[in-house]
């Protein structure tokens, strides 16, 4: 789950960033209550993994893409 924290604000149409830190239990619950609901944080790690595995592409996609003009990388 991603949560955006609001760190800029716009003053007078100019962008500022807050100055702020992040701050939160591990431990607690977020209050989503306006949402629906209340969801308890689970933080696990990713699994790790033993080698990258290169993903696959559909090469008649591919080859559209390319004749369309779009670079390759």
């Amino acid at each position: 789950m991603a949560v955006h924290l609001k760190r800029f604000v716009f003053d007078d149409w100019t962008p500022k960033k807050l100055d702020i830190e992040l701050q939160y239990d591990p431990n607690g619950v977020f209050d989503f209550a306006r949402f629906g609901g209340e969801i308890e944080v689970q933080g696990q790690p990713m699994p790790e993994m033993d080698e990258w595995v290169e993903p696959e592409f559909d090469m008649g996609s591919l080859n559209e893409l390319l004749g369309m003009g779009v670079p390759e990388n």
